[in-house]
């Protein structure tokens, strides 16, 4: 999912903020708590308040990612 992810962060710069988290590290661990990560990969797309507005286990190809931004608005 790295190089996905990555790409997503590069096509929307400025507009969406991305985070990629390696649940190894202590900053991680917590992360995955609080957002009760279960499965690696997952993807949790946060609104501007915090509130999980959609959420993926397992490898999400970068369309899909981006079909889910624009559902959610977040996107032209």
């Amino acid at each position: 999912m790295k190089p996905v992810l990555e790409e997503l962060a590069r096509r929307h710069e400025g507009k969406v903020e991305v985070r990629i988290v390696d649940i190894r590290e202590p900053a991680g661990e917590e992360l995955a708590r609080t957002h009760r990560v279960n499965l690696i990969p997952t993807q949790v797309l946060l609104d501007a308040a915090g509130r999980e507005r959609f959420r993926h286990e397992g490898f999400l190809p970068l369309e899909d990612l981006e079909a889910e931004l624009a559902r959610l608005g977040w996107t032209r």
